[in-house]
């Protein structure tokens, strides 16, 4: 548990291979995603999940936070300096995270997707190649 009161549950699945990737970017993906995460979670909980999925690694961040509109809010989440309309005047940041990610998860062939629903929460799943 951190100190706002969220649990923060951690969980890996199988032996992992190595990713042969450099582990700076890994960091700032894995930093912006999981900053995203405490920001928007009031209370609840935040679970990474990382397994091998046949020739890539795949890591789950799910949260219970105030969550996005999926028709109308994710599909912006990695245009450059998009908000959520309902979080622009009360929570810090500029937009720049996502599309940040989108970028280094591009670099390295992987794939994001993302789901979200309001007042559930939001999962982000990252597809990195072990190649």
């Amino acid at each position: 548990m951190n100190n706002n009161g969220i649990d923060i549950i951690v969980e890996v699945r199988d032996s992992l291979p190595p990713l042969n990737i450099d582990k700076n970017v890994l960091h700032q993906i894995l930093t912006n995603l999981l900053t995203n995460s405490l920001k928007y979670t009031v209370a609840g909980s935040i679970l990474i999940l990382a397994e091998y999925e046949h020739t890539s690694i795949k890591i789950i961040i799910e949260d219970t936070g105030i969550g996005m509109d999926s028709e109308k809010e994710v599909p912006y989440i990695f245009d450059c300096c998009w908000r959520s309309q309902k979080v622009q005047h009360n929570i810090a940041g500029h937009g720049l995270g996502m599309t940040v990610v989108k970028k280094l998860v591009g670099d390295l062939e992987g794939k994001i997707e993302v789901f979200s629903q309001v007042n559930v929460g939001t999962v982000v799943t990252l597809s990195l190649p072990l190649t």
